[in-house]
């Protein structure tokens, strides 16, 4: 029974234990977006900690959990990567978010997000103090689509990535601190889209999409446009954009996520032929400046 254990950074050195424990698919928590695994922990706004078995506790020292946050702009930080060997017991994992807790305040972030892609952590949840505020639900497009009406002066193409800081720039404005990306983040997402495409006005980017694409299926991943121009018929082209080019590649199925309280982007996707889906992943918060 695990009794004692001890928390440190991860190094390189744990990689091969950290991969081998993630593989094991025990109790897991990834949330990876666009970055794969092996990105993540090279990344340096990742604050990862793996906890060992301490000397004397069960033979040689291995490790048991790990837990890692990657810090975004704003003051928020997600939790991407979390893991308990089968045979651990919880308190490694309690003792591993008492101190990446303490790294977060450190790094000034004042909000921490969970998105409950595995169950299992949320058992962990309530008793660090987070609270399930939100969901992310999925709405499906499928079939026929009927194109939308055309917006005056706005010509839409395919993006570049000598656009990256006018979508990060629209971004930061069109999603509050906890949803939004940043250019890095952006830029991973561009290197795998299948589709990422922007929508200008008199020469100025106002809007854009980015989507993915896995084997049949699409999936509409990022949709923005200027607050002050949103509800003049931008973000529908963008969809119907969307919607034209996965047809023309065979693609009939494509999947959009929003949040539940985003009652907005929900007429929108309702309005362009999407219907909601019975999926939905709980988003569990942390406000880090009232605990």
């Amino acid at each position: 029974m695990q009794t004692s254990i001890t928390v440190v950074p991860y190094s390189q050195a744990d990689h091969t234990a950290v991969r081998e424990l993630l593989r094991a698919r025990q109790r897991l928590h990834l949330h990876l977006d666009w970055r794969s695994l092996d990105g993540w922990l090279a990344a340096p706004n990742l604050i990862c900690l793996v906890a060992q078995n301490a000397p004397g506790t069960g033979g040689a020292q291995r490790v048991v959990a790990c837990l890692g946050a990657a810090v975004s702009t704003g003051g928020v930080a997600w939790l991407r990567i979390g893991a308990l060997a089968g045979w651990a017991t919880p308190d490694a994992l309690d003792a591993l978010w008492g101190q990446l807790r303490a790294e977060l305040v450190g790094h000034g972030v004042a909000q921490v997000g969970v998105l409950a892609i595995d169950g299992w952590i949320e058992g962990s949840l309530p008793a660090w103090g987070f609270v399930q505020s939100n969901a992310v639900v999925t709405y499906r497009h499928r079939g026929k689509h009927q194109p939308a009406a055309l917006v005056p002066a706005l010509n839409l193409r395919h993006a570049t990535r000598e656009d990256l800081p006018a979508i990060a720039r629209i971004d930061e404005v069109a999603f509050g601190p906890l949803w939004r990306h940043n250019q890095t983040d952006l830029g991973s997402a561009f290197g795998v889209a299948a589709s990422v495409t922007v929508a200008e006005l008199e020469g100025h980017i106002v809007g854009y999409e980015l989507s993915t694409q896995h084997r049949e299926n699409g999936h509409l991943a990022r949709l923005a446009v200027l607050p002050h121009l949103q509800g003049q018929g931008i973000g529908s082209c963008l969809v119907s954009s969307v919607l034209v080019q996965f047809h023309q590649r065979g693609i009939r199925e494509v999947t959009v996520n929003t949040q539940q309280d985003n009652h907005v982007s929900q007429h929108l996707y309702e309005r362009m032929g999407f219907k909601p889906t019975r999926h939905s992943i709980p988003v569990w918060t942390l406000d880090l400046n009232a605990n």
